[in-house]
């Protein structure tokens, strides 16, 4: 009689995966407040704006009548190329640029979007984001 169930030994190795899984936590910082990643934002002199306009004519009177229901809200405008843009906020973080895109929506803007500037120049939302999440 041979006996072949002898090998009975599949349960009791499965510890080793359950140690190692707190490195890497461990490295990365936790994540910045919204105070902190003001304050890298403006040591990066990075700001967030809110496009409400770009035009390369004149201002329908629609668009007009749009602005001027704004004009408290510190309207700016810059040349870019054949445009004029315009756009209010000087913000130093993201969340408060979306909510005043949502705003700048709800108070009739067409299609307001969030640009980034770095040093009064436009770069990517993206780049401006990765450069103040990155920054030490």
């Amino acid at each position: 009689n041979n006996n072949t169930s002898t090998n009975n030994n599949t349960s009791t190795n499965n510890n080793t995966s359950t140690t190692n899984n707190n490195n890497q936590s461990a490295s990365n910082k936790p994540p910045k407040t919204d105070e902190e990643l003001r304050q890298v934002a403006e040591s990066l002199n990075i700001v967030f704006k809110v496009k409400i306009g770009e035009f390369t004519d004149e201002i329908s009177n629609e668009d007009a009548a749009i602005l001027l229901k704004l004009s408290d809200r510190n309207i700016e405008n810059f040349e870019d190329g054949e445009k004029t843009i315009y756009t209010v906020g000087n913000l130093l973080d993201y969340k408060s640029a979306l909510n005043t895109q949502l705003e700048m929506k709800e108070l009739g803007v067409k299609s307001p979007s969030v640009i980034a500037f770095k040093n009064n120049t436009i770069i990517p939302v993206e780049e401006a984001l990765e450069l103040i999440k990155t920054s030490n």
